[in-house]
């Protein structure tokens, strides 16, 4: 029994035992379960974080992608812009490039430039366009306008390699001899010059009356004299009639105290054949001859003679208008505008009011141009406000001319359809000389057309030595002209045709940039724009070879006024248009006296004593010229702003055809009976 009690005394603990492990295993389960809701919680809420943190990533990454993807967009863009700036830079530096290597040679500049040059206006404008491209390609630079990036302002000294002269020395054949043995004066003094030994001696005085004269050494020398003359009025009593006669002074003596011509002519010709400036010409006339001149007084002899100089130039164009083959061209000269002035520039310009408001107030020069007519004996200079069309008929030749007139194909001149045209070859060998260097790919066919045009002036030259060589052996008349076969001419206008066939086949692609895109033309290469004008004006570039009177360059025409840019640069800016005027006049005068072998001082003396042109220069006019009124009257040329009123023939209503400033711009100019011009832009 009693292990019976300890039996179920040992199963109750067993139970007991169990129950109480059952009981902590459920709660350890429980605990269990806890613990793992709260770490399943716990990675959810991990989980949800990552998730979370993974979406903002995501956006994130997204917004930096588009982020990326505009800055990919706007570098693309900026590299376009770089590269189109990087392009106008190169575009700079080949301007720069360019004009750095122009020189007489190349180009329509005059030889003086050639070893200094000042680029002006040029290089400002290049210089302020690369300080705005800089600073577009680094944007913490600021652009300067005004301070040069390139090359210093103001002129550059450049050195030119020195020509070796081949030339022998001495004077030329055909040259005037210009030594001092050709003054033929025979000695107004004579001076003897004794042994020294002989200073001191008693004898000295005559011993020198009685010395040998042997190897006579010419001075010539200078002495001022100054003359004063003294007009009176000479009163008489007549002894026929018993009347008191009295006479009068002279027309060009009309103050008590007057200078006489030669002061008046020695004022214009330092002035404006030495291009010294007003003060330093009253300087030295005040120093020389103790006279006082003053600034008025050289100015009042240059306005004198301006004034006596009008029947002269109107009796030189009068010479050109009959002469077979002119010379032209122009050149600009700085002025100090006043306000009539601006007014005739703004009606005629494209410029704002704004512009010409600050050149006004700032006092800025502009440009004007001084044209020029020109044959080997006479010369004719008018000045301008404007430099084409409207500038040309001022002079009054152009459009009165029906011969042959010379230019360099500026546009202007093709409006004068009534005469024939020659262009100037010196003007197009410069052209070519620059193409090349700036195109060595264009060097054979344009080396082929300057060989051709030299070798036809060459053809030219033999035709006129063999038929003065006839002339002389008595074959031909003396009046007989040479000339050429038709067979040569045909051959010489083939060739040129193949020249400019050639030239075509260069430059299949003319345009600049082909890819050139918007409103505009296309820009053309110079080569392209050249044969543009070789094809358009053919037998213009071989006038000289089709007509013997015809002149194959305009050099004549650009030394005329090549003392205009000598006086601009050295002594003097004009400030009205009326000085131009008398300048331009004074030195049509002592160009046209140079060519006739006058000296311009004398020339000059006798124009302010009254003389006429006839008297100075002994070429009178044709009297059937004399009488014609209607094409050759001269132009009232008084007025500066371009006023130029001529005759008309009686059929013409001369109201509804004057050229003034007052004029709308589409005026028509009737340059003869039947022949009319349309000027509506310069």
């Amino acid at each position: 029994m009693a292990d019976k009690v300890i039996e179920v005394e040992a199963t109750a603990e067993d139970e007991q035992l169990c129950k109480r492990t059952s009981a902590t295993l459920l709660i350890f389960a429980i605990e269990l379960l806890v613990l793992v809701f709260y770490a399943v919680r716990r990675v959810i809420s991990c989980l949800k974080l990552r998730v979370e943190e993974s979406g903002r990533r995501i956006r994130y990454l997204e917004n930096e992608l588009k982020q990326r993807d505009a800055e990919i967009e706007r570098l693309k863009a900026n590299a376009e812009d770089t590269t189109e700036t990087v392009k106008k830079m190169d575009t700079i530096f080949k301007e720069l490039q360019r004009v750095l290597g122009m020189n007489s040679s190349n180009s329509g500049w005059p030889s003086s430039t050639d070893g200094i040059k000042n680029f002006g206006k040029l290089l400002q404008k290049l210089s302020k366009e690369y300080n705005i491209l800089i600073a577009k390609l680094f944007s913490g630079i600021k652009p300067n306008t005004t301070v040069t990036s390139i090359v210093p302002a103001g002129p550059l000294h450049i050195k030119t390699p020195q020509k070796q002269n081949r030339n022998k020395p001495g004077a030329k054949p055909g040259h005037d001899p210009a030594s001092m043995n050709c003054i033929g004066m025979k000695p107004t003094k004579e001076e003897v010059h004794m042994p020294k030994k002989c200073t001191g001696c008693p004898n000295y005085e005559k011993c020198k009356k009685a010395a040998k004269k042997k190897d006579c050494r010419m001075e010539y020398d200078i002495k001022i004299i100054i003359e004063a003359i003294a007009h009176y009025i000479g009163i008489v009593e007549c002894p026929q009639t018993g009347e008191e006669l009295s006479g009068c002074f002279p027309a060009n003596i009309t103050s008590r105290f007057q200078y006489g011509s030669g002061v008046w002519a020695l004022c214009a010709i330092l002035a404006e054949f030495g291009c010294v400036s007003i003060k330093r010409t009253g300087d030295i006339l005040r120093d020389a001859f103790s006279i006082p001149v003053s600034d008025g007084t050289v100015m009042n002899a240059i306005m004198r003679g301006g004034e006596l100089a009008k029947p002269f130039v109107d009796h030189f164009r009068k010479h050109i208008l009959l002469s077979p083959c002119s010379s032209h061209d122009g050149t600009s000269r700085k002025m100090r505008p006043s306000p009539e002035i601006i007014a005739v520039k703004k009606k005629y310009s494209n410029k704002s009011d704004a512009y010409w408001i600050e050149v006004l107030k700032k006092g800025k020069a502009i440009s004007i141009w001084i044209h020029t007519a020109v044959t080997p004996l006479y010369t004719v200079l008018h000045p301008s406000l404007f430099r084409g069309i409207r500038g040309m008929v001022e002079g009054g030749i152009l459009q009165n001319r029906y011969g042959i007139i010379v230019h360099d194909c500026l546009s202007g001149y093709w409006f004068f359809t009534q005469c024939e045209h020659g262009l100037c070859i010196i003007h197009l060998d410069r052209e070519v000389k620059g193409i090349i260097e700036r195109d060595p790919s264009q060097a054979v066919w344009l080396d082929r057309l300057m060989r051709f045009l030299y070798h036809m002036l060459d053809l030219k030259k033999e035709a006129i030595d063999e038929c003065n060589r006839l002339k002389a052996a008595g074959k031909i008349a003396k009046d007989e002209k040479p000339r050429l076969s038709q067979t040569l001419i045909d051959a010489a206008l083939k060739e040129f045709d193949e020249i400019i066939a050639a030239g075509r086949a260069v430059n299949s692609q003319p345009y600049v940039d082909p890819e050139k895109k918007g409103p505009g033309r296309k820009k053309k290469t110079d080569a392209a724009n050249l044969l543009d004008r070789l094809e358009e004006h053919k037998e213009d570039w071989l006038r000289y070879f089709l007509d013997f009177d015809a002149w194959e360059n305009n050099t004549i025409a650009e030394r005329s006024f090549r003392d205009q840019k000598v006086s601009e640069s050295v002594s003097k800016m004009m400030r009205t248009m009326d000085g131009m005027w008398a300048q331009c006049r004074l030195k049509s005068v002592i160009d046209t006296a140079k060519k006739h072998r006058i000296p311009p001082i004398k020339a000059l003396i006798q124009m302010y004593e009254g003389s006429t042109p006839e008297e100075v220069f002994h070429d009178p006019l044709p009297q059937y010229l004399l009488n014609c009124a209607i094409i050759f009257d001269s132009f009232d040329l008084r007025s500066p702003y371009g006023i130029a009123t001529r005759s008309l023939p009686a059929h013409v209503d001369a109201t509804e055809n004057r050229i003034d400033g007052t004029q709308s711009a589409d005026a028509t100019i009737v340059m003869a009976p039947g022949i009319a011009m349309n000027v509506g832009t310069n």
